[in-house]
């Protein structure tokens, strides 16, 4: 968990930008249907892993006159605040001996104290924009698989210093799906 501030000043145009409090909240990875008393192979579903992490933030950006009279009704119309959760459960497997298989589901979500509302006005051929105070949340869920594998090489020299070079290559390749909401 983490807890910052944050403050910047411009003195060309007199702006003051305040973030307080911004907030982190992270869980470690977790594997929820682990067996811990098993010896042996473990089971498929044994090595699906969970994490949570939370993000928020209160941001005010105004001139600093505005800071200077003190009166915080006039601030508190200024600022965006937001939180973001997001909860990845992924796991892995091998296959065909020298293939690792990775499908991940994602599911994210968004709060805001605040909205903004557009809709056409026919009358006068133009769109109108409202800020609606209230709770408003959104969400996304996808899914993805991927697939990754090792190949080992070696290359031989002659010389007295470096005797052979030994590399690596690990090609990968994965799909995700995000439906619309």
């Amino acid at each position: 968990m983490s807890i910052n501030g944050y403050h910047s000043q411009n003195r060309l145009d007199s702006t003051v930008t305040l973030r307080l409090p911004e907030l982190a909240f992270n869980v470690s990875r977790i594997n929820p249907f682990k067996n811990k008393t098993r010896v042996g192979k473990q089971k498929f579903y044994e090595k699906i892993g969970v994490s949570y992490s939370m993000n928020t933030k209160n941001e005010v950006s105004a001139r600093d006159t505005l800071f200077a009279t003190r009166n915080l009704d006039l601030l508190a119309d200024e600022f965006r605040n937001g939180m973001k959760h997001s909860i990845p459960v992924a796991t892995s497997f091998k296959a065909l001996k020298h293939l690792t298989f990775t499908p991940n589901l994602n599911y994210s979500e968004i709060w805001y104290l605040e909205s903004i509302n557009k809709a056409w006005d026919n009358q006068n051929n133009q769109l109108v924009t409202d800020t609606v105070s209230g709770f408003v949340r959104g969400n996304s869920v996808s899914t993805g698989i991927n697939l990754t594998t090792k190949i080992y090489g070696m290359y031989q020299y002659r010389g007295k210093v470096i005797k052979a070079l030994r590399h690596v290559v690990t090609p990968s390749i994965g799909v995700t799906y995000t439906p619309e909401n």
